[in-house]
């Protein structure tokens, strides 16, 4: 009698990472099995062998929010009025500091030309 080794495979719920694994197919398999893990690129990230008792895998669910509505809301609140600002002008000296480099090196090959 020839017994066929059952696989299967799952994908998280962020699409992510794929596990590849082998379950037990009745109370009497005594066969080894493994996971293997490959993120989205199918590169191997993990193995996990010699698992004698799995008999199935499942992701962990991820949780939907640590913050209450209320307590979002008062987060998007204080986001506006203490960080929007702060952020704003720091992106505004960013996009200053690469537009004058641009400038710096146009006027660099146009002095660069004329002479």
């Amino acid at each position: 009698m020839v017994q066929e080794t059952k696989f299967d495979c799952a994908w998280d719920q962020t699409g992510r990472y794929l596990a590849v694994y082998g379950e037990k197919r009745s109370p009497l398999d005594k066969t080894d099995k493994s996971i293997k893990f490959f993120n989205i690129f199918g590169e191997q990230i993990a193995v996990y062998e010699n698992l004698q008792n799995l008999l199935q895998f499942r992701w962990r669910p991820r949780p939907t929010g640590l913050l209450s509505a209320k307590e979002l809301a008062k987060a998007k609140q204080e986001y506006k009025t203490k960080y929007n600002k702060l952020f704003k002008e720091e992106e505004k000296s960013e996009k200053k500091q690469i537009a004058s480099k641009k400038q710096d090196a146009k006027k660099s090959v146009r002095d660069e030309f004329l002479s």
